[in-house]
């Protein structure tokens, strides 16, 4: 959740601890620093540009037929997902894969 200050300052919550974009990890620190994005299109591209703004390393996940999508773009690493159920939306409903994948690359 990004919220808006009086003072038009810009801050992200997560987990309910209140973060300052721009503010130094000692003053602030993140329960995390990598996260796996397991979605696709626009709002993958708006979770990645959030966890840029924070700081984070991000992992995007995509199906072979989004390959050359925005949201592979926009993220640190991409790894592609399959599944044994045939689409190109099956990949990102695997959770066991997703979980899988998360924990492969050390991402929460």
């Amino acid at each position: 959740r990004l919220a808006c200050a009086g003072d038009g300052n810009h801050r992200s919550s997560i987990g309910g601890l209140l973060f300052q974009r721009g503010a130094s990890s000692a003053a602030a620190p993140l329960p995390y620093s990598k996260v796996l994005i397991a979605n696709r299109g626009e709002i993958a591209v708006r979770v990645a540009r959030a966890c840029k703004d924070l700081g984070l390393d991000t992992v995007g996940i995509y199906a072979k037929e989004d390959a050359g999508s925005l949201h592979v773009k926009r993220v640190d690493q991409a790894i592609e997902v399959t599944s044994a159920t045939p689409g190109p939306i099956a990949p990102y409903l695997d959770v066991k894969e997703i979980i899988q994948v998360a924990k492969s690359v050390g991402a929460e």
